[in-house]
C-alpha cells in the first residue's frame, strides 16, 4: 500500500468510535482553544504586540460596553464563555492588527491570526456552520458568492483603505447571508451597498460633497466606461432610491426575492471593479 497523501484527511477519533459531539459542546471547545491558541499564545510569540496586549483587551471591552478596569484583565474577562462575543472578539482583534498593518505599510499578523482561526476551525469535532473570511465570520455558504464580483472586491477596499466604501459593502454582504432567518434583511441589503457605491463614487471623482446620482456620470467617465452604462447605473440609482426613500419615510419594506437581491450585490460588484486597475 502506498502512503497515504497530505490532503488526505483521516477520520476524526470521534467519527471513529461514533460517538457524538452536540453543538454547545463543540462550541465550548472552539471557546477554549481560542483562549489556548489566540489569546494566549499568539500574542505570547508576537514580540510585536505582547507588550501592548492590554490595549487590545481594552479595546474588546469598549466595543462590548463594558468598563476597562486596568491591564490585569484579560479577553476572557469580558468574553466569559458566550460563543458569540468570542466570534466578536476575534473580528475587533483581526481589525485593529489590520488597522495598525496598514497605518506602517505591513502584512503580516493579520494574516498570521487568520491561519490560527482557520486552524481552530478546522480541529473542529462537527461543523460549526462558520467560515472566517476577510476578517470576519460569515453563516457557511459565503463560498456562494461569485470571487470575483464579491470576494476580490473587499480585498481591493480593504488594501486601499477605503473604509467608507468597504463597511458598508461588507455589511451588506452580511445581511445578505443572515437572510435565511431573516428576509427583512434583504431590503438592507440594497441600502447598504448603494451606500457603498456612493462613497466609492465621491472617493473617485474627488466630489465628496455629492450624492451618487449628482455623481454619475463623472464617476462613469474616471472608470472609462462606454454611454451604455449611463442607463445601467442610472436604472441602478433609481431601483435602489426606492428603498432609501421608504426606510427614510418609514414605510413598510419592500418584499424582495433573495435571487433579486444577488443580482443587485453582482451588478454592484461590476460598478467596483470598474473602478479597480486591470
Amino acid at each position: 500500500m502506498g502512503k497515504r497523501r497530505k490532503s488526505e484527511k483521516s477520520p476524526s477519533f470521534y467519527k471513529r468510535f461514533n460517538i457524538n459531539i452536540d453543538i454547545e459542546e463543540a462550541r465550548r471547545r472552539f471557546i477554549n482553544r481560542v483562549r489556548n491558541q489566540i489569546f494566549n499564545i499568539f500574542f505570547i510569540l508576537n514580540d510585536e504586540i505582547k507588550e501592548q496586549k492590554w490595549w487590545y483587551v481594552r479595546n474588546v471591552a469598549n466595543k462590548f460596553g463594558e468598563v476597562w478596569k486596568g491591564d490585569y484583565q484579560d479577553f476572557n474577562d469580558f468574553v466569559g464563555n458566550d460563543f458569540s462575543k468570542c466570534l466578536q472578539s476575534l473580528e475587533i482583534i483581526f481589525s485593529y492588527l489590520e488597522d495598525e498593518e496598514q497605518s506602517k505599510k505591513k502584512y503580516s499578523l493579520s494574516g498570521n491570526l487568520s491561519n490560527f482561526i482557520n486552524m481552530i476551525l478546522s480541529d473542529s469535532e462537527i461543523d460549526l456552520g462558520l467560515t472566517w473570511k476577510n476578517g470576519k465570520f460569515y453563516p457557511s455558504g459565503a463560498e456562494e458568492l461569485d470571487e470575483a464580483l464579491v470576494n476580490q472586491p473587499i480585498e481591493w477596499l480593504r488594501d486601499k483603505g477605503y473604509k467608507s466604501v468597504l463597511n458598508p459593502f461588507s455589511k451588506g454582504i452580511e445581511h445578505y447571508l443572515n437572510s435565511g432567518k431573516n428576509p427583512g434583511l434583504l431590503s438592507d441589503v440594497i441600502t447598504d451597498l448603494y451606500e457603498a457605491l456612493e462613497a466609492l463614487a465621491k472617493i473617485i471623482t474627488g466630489k465628496s460633497q455629492k450624492d451618487l446620482s449628482a455623481n454619475r456620470e463623472a464617476f462613469l467617465k474616471k472608470v472609462n466606461a462606454t454611454d451604455a452604462y449611463k442607463v445601467i447605473l442610472k436604472e441602478y440609482i433609481k431601483y435602489a432610491n426606492e428603498f432609501r426613500h421608504a426606510v427614510e419615510e418609514g414605510n413598510p419594506k419592500s418584499a424582495i426575492s433573495k435571487r433579486e437581491v444577488e443580482s443587485f450585490i453582482y451588478l454592484t460588484g461590476i460598478f467596483i471593479r470598474m473602478a479597480m486597475p486591470e
